[in-house]
């Protein structure tokens, strides 16, 4: 990034952090594209640019230094304009940014369905519980929307897409050998 932005550091040193300027978080050795996938279990680092030194976090929450009982956070400095991380993947960054994914509360969600079925007690507190930050109300009204869907999926009310942009049909078909 020196190269791209332009290294002139005013100490006469090969490197500078003015580049930091531009951004609001770095994401370095994190495995692209493995990292925007949730599967990934790498650890995630938060860098201090000046000493290089990685600041555990417990995948996404900042947590003390092995062996202290302190947290030690990266510079104020840099830190007002700039964070840094290594590795880890997107779910642990928006849990430390505490960013909520509408596709990561709908997997939570539909994980949790699966566990808390409708004869589960107290089942609406359970799954607002798992998904984390939603009432009990907005769980429920999500989950009766998509019954509502699949209603309308299944009752043939939702037209299916025509991917093959209006062409004919011709060709496989998997409802032909469901048939045989």
């Amino acid at each position: 990034m020196n190269f791209l932005c332009g290294p002139n550091p005013s100490d006469g040193s090969s490197s500078s952090f003015d580049w930091l300027r531009y951004f609001d978080v770095v994401i370095t050795g994190s495995a692209k594209p493995g990292f925007f996938h949730d599967e990934i279990h790498a650890n995630l680092f938060e860098v201090e640019p000046e000493s290089g030194m990685l600041i555990n976090t417990d995948n996404g929450t900042p947590m003390a230094q092995v062996g202290s009982t302190s947290l030690r956070l990266p510079l104020k400095s840099l830190k007002e304009g700039c964070r840094i991380f290594q590795g880890g993947n997107v779910g642990h960054l928006h849990k430390l940014l505490s960013i909520e994914s509408s596709s990561q509360q709908n997997k939570l969600f539909e994980n949790a369905l699966a566990i808390y079925d409708r004869d589960t007690p107290d089942r609406w507190r359970n799954l607002a519980k798992a998904v984390g930050g939603k009432t009990e109300e907005e769980v429920k009204n999500h989950y009766e929307k998509l019954v509502e869907d699949i209603s309308r999926i299944e009752s043939g009310n939702v037209p299916l897409p025509n991917y093959n942009g209006g062409r004919s049909n011709k060709g496989y078909n998997f409802m032909d050998e469901e048939k045989r």
